[in-house]
């Protein structure tokens, strides 16, 4: 008696934790703003701009029966960096980007309003702005170069990217 018992009590346990899940197909947005560092290599060095970003995305049902979305939005980053100061001049550089994702997500949800949602795809990046702002040999003026110029940098508008990874949220926060 105490086997069927035991039976009955795991078989119970393992039916509750399988209706945790739910199958939330409803469309969702979500918005984010990050504090979020850039990366830049030349000539073998590294440097790190601090920035911040901040952005929409939207997820789109693909099948009504099946948690799987099409996930698109645009986020703004913007990151600058002094490279030298004293008390006369200041020389700095500044980026700014758009990004767009477009991937497929699909979406765990549980009844408590948790989720994880692991996704995959592509992302494309329009660098709107790339700047160098130095002193000139002018009293009170600066002069400025601009990355994507021939004559001064190699730096492209348009890059494109792939991307895996996921989110996980409960309930607003992500």
């Amino acid at each position: 008696a105490q086997f069927a018992n035991s039976t009955t009590a795991v078989g119970t346990r393992q039916k509750s934790l399988a209706t945790m899940v739910t199958n939330d197909c409803s469309n969702y947005n979500r918005f984010n703003f990050s504090y979020s560092t850039l990366k830049l290599s030349e000539f073998g060095l590294e440097d790190t701009y601090p920035g911040f970003r901040f952005g929409w995305t939207g997820g789109y049902s693909v099948v009504e029966t099946v948690p799987f979305f099409l996930e698109t939005g645009v986020d703004f980053s913007f990151n600058t960096k002094v490279l030298e100061e004293d008390k006369y001049s200041k020389e700095k550089s500044t980026t700014a980007s758009l990004i767009v994702p477009l991937q497929l997500a699909y979406k765990l949800s549980f009844q408590n309003g948790a989720y994880i949602s692991p996704y995959t795809g592509f992302h494309f990046k329009v660098n709107v702005l790339g700047k160098d702002t130095e002193p000139s040999y002018h009293y009170d003026e600066t002069e400025s170069y601009n990355w994507f110029d021939e004559d001064y940098g190699s730096y492209r508008r348009f890059q494109m990217g792939w991307r895996i990874g996921g989110n996980i949220g409960y309930k607003a926060f992500n």
